[in-house]
């Protein structure tokens, strides 16, 4: 994470199948703590047309249980309408935030759309988080992360005024942290933050340098090994508002460790960019 963290503008991957109203709320929220723009990609994934233009090519509809052919006319208008609907939803927070939104179609590949993000944007994957399970997004994902400001990954939210809840592997970090939560915490809001490698003294020391930030941090030593997993189990518990991770916890690069982050969360999460 860069010592002074101020990304320029959020930028979204816009999957048809996104959960609109999470990515929207989630978009909101942060561009009005921010102050920033909103940009982003409203993607027709290409593969997905190539498969509907197969002889064969079918799906299986989960709640109707039965099987149907994929046709591409039909295919293309339904997510013509559910990229419309969400760019609609995303005009909505100009309105309401005074932000401006930029979004562009493209007809390519996730990772494709991943990597239009810049080296100062707040990449935001507004897709169902099923697609963790596919190892080239979830590396789409990381890459797009470690050259972006930060990667959210929208998540449920089961407590709109919760804590914010952050993780660190290092006390020094931790330090670095303290303005950039303040920030990404709305006014009021409680912040809770386990450090990976730090003693009471250390949390101590870190609990005085947070109090110019006004008394509502709550500095704690991680006391375990699995820093990250006892931080995504305290947010749970919390009901937090979001889990912010600035840290490299072993095994953070499969898709189901991250998916497994955000159940036990249950909260967005979000990955600060790490630099050596």
């Amino acid at each position: 994470m860069t010592p002074v963290w101020s990304p320029r503008r959020l930028f979204l991957t816009v999957l048809p199948d996104a959960d609109r109203e999470a990515v929207v709320a989630q978009s909101e929220e942060l561009a009005r703590l921010l102050g920033i723009e909103i940009a982003g990609v409203l993607l027709e994934e290409r593969d997905l047309f190539l498969a509907a233009g197969l002889p064969g090519t079918a799906e299986f509809g989960l709640v109707s249980r039965r099987v149907r052919p994929i046709a591409a006319a039909p295919l293309e208008a339904e997510i013509a309408r559910s990229l419309a609907a969400t760019a609609r939803a995303l005009e909505t927070v100009a309105q309401a935030t005074g932000c401006s939104v930029t979004l562009t179609r493209e007809r390519s590949s996730t990772s494709e759309a991943l990597s239009r993000a810049l080296p100062e944007d707040l990449l935001v994957f507004a897709g169902p988080l099923a697609r963790l399970d596919e190892p080239e997004v979830t590396r789409g994902l990381l890459a797009a992360a470690a050259r972006s400001a930060g990667l959210l990954l929208p998540g449920p939210r089961r407590a709109p005024h919760g804590p914010v809840f952050a993780v660190t592997g290092t006390a020094r970090l931790a330090g670095q942290m303290l303005p950039v939560l303040a920030r990404l915490a709305p006014e009021g809001t409680r912040i809770g933050m386990l450090i990976g490698d730090a003693g009471a003294p250390e949390a101590g020391a870190l609990a005085t340098q947070a109090a110019e930030f006004g008394p509502r941090f709550d500095i704690r030593p991680a006391g375990g090994p699995d820093t990250l997993q006892a931080a995504a189990l305290s947010a749970g518990a919390a009901q937090a508002r979001l889990l912010i991770v600035a840290a490299e916890p072993a095994g953070l690069a499969h898709g189901r460790t991250l998916r497994a982050l955000l159940r036990a969360a249950g909260c967005p999460v979000l990955l600060l960019r790490q630099e050596s």
